[in-house]
């Protein structure tokens, strides 16, 4: 059983590797043509990741669904303290206070989380015949944070109507908290295989998601941060 199980996570990782590794070439292509447009990459990558997230509400039970509630899920676990920092690696992640930004249903990667199939098939009919929901408003219920420069907004109330919202309305959402991920890009890299400190190399966690660890490098390369 062990055996197999090394076996298989090997496998894993290799996927995981070659993903990473035939998605870096596009980005290096990319940042050659237009560095500017390196953004337009995360929000294909992620748009994907959350489409088939809400799918997943429909043809998976809620034992299956993506543990995607916090921005550790997406990339590594951030509170370990760092030997370096003598802190945890959130300590790096500042909030932006009285912040202007707001989050496009439309534009940016909203990860939403639908688990009730009842309650999205509500959202999903309240409209009836696929018309557009021109009234669709952010209440009281729908809360998200903003992680920038990703530009990923993780929802914490009122995941099914905004999973809802997010197939035609053009609302932008304001969010309950904005966090600037700019510091902590400059200390921590990905190959694809890990999460490591970028100056140490001391490996923080290993990747889960090859998408997410592209995002990550992206992003490094969208706040400048010198190339590997």
């Amino acid at each position: 059983m062990v055996k197999f199980l090394n076996i298989f996570k090997s496998t894993q990782t290799k996927r995981t590797l070659k993903e990473f590794s035939e998605t870096k070439l596009f980005i290096d292509q990319l940042e050659m043509l237009n560095p500017s447009s390196l953004g337009l990459a995360i929000k294909i990558l992620g748009k994907q990741l959350v489409w088939e997230n809400i799918s997943s509400c429909i043809d998976k039970n809620e034992d299956e669904l993506s543990p995607w509630n916090k921005i550790d899920d997406l990339f590594f676990r951030m509170t370990p303290r760092s030997f370096e920092l003598s802190d945890s690696y959130k300590s790096l992640i500042k909030p932006i206070a009285n912040s202007n930004e707001l989050a496009s249903l439309q534009h940016d990667i909203i990860i939403t989380k639908p688990w009730n199939k009842s309650r999205l098939s509500d959202a999903l009919a309240s409209t009836g015949n696929c018309k557009t929901i021109d009234n669709w408003t952010q209440d009281t219920n729908h809360k998200i944070d903003l992680y920038l420069p990703f530009r990923i907004a993780i929802v914490s109330g009122g995941n099914h109507s905004i999973a809802r919202g997010m197939l035609d309305s053009n609302e932008k959402l304001k969010p309950n908290n904005v966090y600037d991920f700019s510091e902590l890009l400059k200390f921590v890299s990905c190959d694809g295989d890990n999460y490591y400190e970028t100056h140490t190399r001391k490996i923080i966690q290993e990747v889960q998601n090859p998408k997410f660890a592209a995002i990550w490098e992206i992003a490094r390369r969208m706040s400048n941060v010198p190339k590997l």
